[in-house]
């Protein structure tokens, strides 16, 4: 169905799942993809040859969708949150043994308790990454990743602020792994590693470690009053190998929540040659040591429950999010100073209130060909 229609493969799931339900009922509602998921399925149903009856049944449809939306929004609420409207208190209750990733009272009760104890949190963190197929090789891809920390605050004492990341250093040439988006070494003393329009004044300082694969930004906040806005961002300084090319054939793109925030928005811009190969999904993890590992075994590690995977279509026209109004401008600017056009691109999201404190979502991209593995 996904590969038929082009619509990713969590939102069918979802319909499969609800659809094969003995009977319909409120629980249907959160079962269901949520409102864009459910009307771009519609859409893609739209260009199949349906017939006078099954055009009327997606005119109903499409009414019954908007029905739904304007329910959410006269409960001032999201899918998530009707979920926790029609549970039962058994069903709320931790000690049924049920998946308990999905309940914000429980995220939001950690990320409080994370806060007291790191000293540090934000209204929201953004991670986003942009990946397209290398200009100079057509078996490798390139990438720029961009972190903010929205409404950052902290007390004294308080742990230090560290924005890390992990390139692919299979190559064995010199070029420095990491570069600032107008491509010079990210090292040492970096101040351009900051996206400093959308910082909030005085700029913090800025220290890039680089050690193999893995660069730390170490970030002074000291002197300074919070909240305040942090942006970095970072590009690729040699190709990564095509996932493609991998065994197995997929890519994996990671958001470790090392920060307590109270939203996390959660972002991969593929470029639409790579999105049109490969079959998307997310995963919730516990952090461990090699969870990170490419291809690992992870069913011990693996949370139960937890947010779902959404497609935000092509040409980036639908990014904005409650978590950062600013989002939007942020990631066209991105885009502008590497000289890629927001057109050629296809978005993929998680979003989620509260999100786990030390878990990693995990976005994974298969780029199996068609008839080789699951469908």
């Amino acid at each position: 169905m996904s590969r038929v229609l082009g619509v990713d493969r969590a939102t069918c799931q979802r319909i499969v799942q609800a659809a094969a339900r003995q009977e319909a009922d409120a629980h249907t509602l959160v079962t269901l993809p949520g409102v864009m998921g459910l009307r771009l399925f519609l859409d893609a149903m739209e260009g199949r040859e349906l017939g006078a009856l099954g055009g009327e049944r997606l005119a109903g449809a499409r009414a019954a969708v908007d029905r739904f939306d304007g329910l959410l929004d006269a409960l001032h609420v999201s899918q998530r949150g009707l979920r926790g409207l029609l549970a039962s208190p058994v069903e709320a209750g931790p000690e049924d043994g049920r998946a308990r990733a999905d309940d914000p009272a429980q995220r939001a009760t950690l990320y409080r308790t994370a806060a007291g104890i790191v000293g540090r949190w934000s209204a929201a963190d953004i991670h986003a990454s942009i990946i397209r197929p290398s200009r100079a090789d057509s078996q490798k891809t390139e990438w720029a990743r961009l972190r903010a920390l929205v409404g950052h605050s902290w007390r004294e004492p308080s742990m230090p602020l560290e924005v890390g990341g992990t390139a692919s250093l299979q190559d064995k040439d010199q070029t420095p792994p990491f570069l600032t988006l107008d491509g010079r070494p990210a090292s040492g003393a970096s101040p351009g590693t900051l996206v400093s329009d959308f910082c909030t004044a005085p700029l913090p300082r800025v220290v890039t470690r680089v050690s193999g694969s893995r660069s730390v930004n170490v970030i002074d906040t000291e002197g300074r009053d919070g909240p305040a806005d942090i942006v970095t961002a970072l590009r690729s300084g040699r190709a990564d190998p095509h996932p493609s090319t991998l065994n197995p054939p997929i890519g994996e793109v990671w958001s470790l929540q090392n920060i307590p925030a109270a939203r996390l928005v959660f972002d991969v811009f593929l470029h639409v040659d790579l999105a049109r190969r490969c079959m998307p999904s997310l995963e919730t993890h516990l952090w461990m040591p090699d969870v990170s590992r490419h291809a690992a075994a992870r069913w011990s590690t693996r949370l139960p429950g937890g947010p779902r995977l959404t497609l935000l279509g092509a040409g980036l026209g639908h990014i904005e999010t409650p978590g950062y109004a600013r989002y939007g401008g942020l990631v066209h600017e991105v885009l502008d100073r590497l000289g890629w056009q927001a057109s050629e691109f296809v978005g993929y999201r998680c979003e989620v209130e509260f999100p786990i404190w030390r878990a990693g979502y995990c976005m994974l991209f298969d780029f199996a060909p068609p008839g080789t593995g699951e469908d």
